[in-house]
Parts: structure tokens; sequence; C-alpha cells
């Protein structure tokens, strides 16, 4: 996440059901922030082009967020929008260090109980800004 600005030209479906990146399963607790609104969220799983995350009244496809996760942050485009989960693009893609730093982190946290449930997770409410 050390990259932000210019945008390269990333391809990859809208549709959550034919990804073509191999991605993190990581269930990570984050903060997601439009112009708008910023609300606690479950990052899900993450690759080097996009993530999907979990909450309650997350944005349109189209709008620009910044997912915040610890101390890093990504800028990007929410994709897609079913229910409580949606898809974000990223505007810069992912070193692969930077992936592989998420995929021990996500494992390091399930290892000592230090993530949250999905039930959990949704149980947080968004706050304005």
């Amino acid at each position: 996440m050390k990259h932000f600005g210019r945008k390269r030209s990333v391809t990859h479906t809208a549709d959550p059901e034919r990804r073509t990146r191999a991605r993190a399963n990581v269930l990570w607790p984050s903060k997601l922030a439009t112009p708008a609104t910023s609300q606690s969220v479950t990052l899900m799983d993450v690759s080097d082009v996009g993530a999907q995350i979990r909450g309650k009244r997350l944005p349109s496809p189209g709008e620009f967020v910044k997912l915040q996760m610890g101390s890093a942050a990504v800028f990007g485009t929410v994709k897609w929008h079913n229910g409580e989960d949606c898809g974000l693009q990223f505007d810069v893609r992912l070193a692969h260090d930077e992936l592989e730093e998420f995929r021990r982190a996500a494992t390091e946290a399930r290892r000592f109980g230090l993530t949250p449930t999905p039930a959990q997770a949704r149980n947080e409410r968004p706050s304005r800004t």
C-alpha cells in the first residue's frame, strides 16, 4: 500500500463468482471510508487487485473508497454490491510481499483467536465523519 496516485488499468470482472485472481481469505476487521461516511467492516478476502468486504449499509458500485487495515490503507472503487457484501477494485495493485503480509497476519490472528466472527463484524454500527 505504499503506492498511491496514478491509476493502473486493472482488468477483472464485477461478478464475485468469476474471480480471476488468487485470493487470500483473511476475515480481518477494517475501516471503510467514503467522502461522506466511515464504518467498521470485515475484510473477507484480498487479492492483488481487489478485496471483498462485509458490513452494513455499504457504498454503491462506482463509489470511491479508502480501505484501512491497521496501519495500512488502500484506495479503490466499489465494483459490485450484494446484500452485506461488496467487492472493491484497488487503484494500484498490491505487491506480492504486501499480499503475503495479509496472509501471514490473518493466519497469526486466527491462531490467537483475534479475528471476529462474521456475525460480530456485521453487528458494528457505521458512524458519520
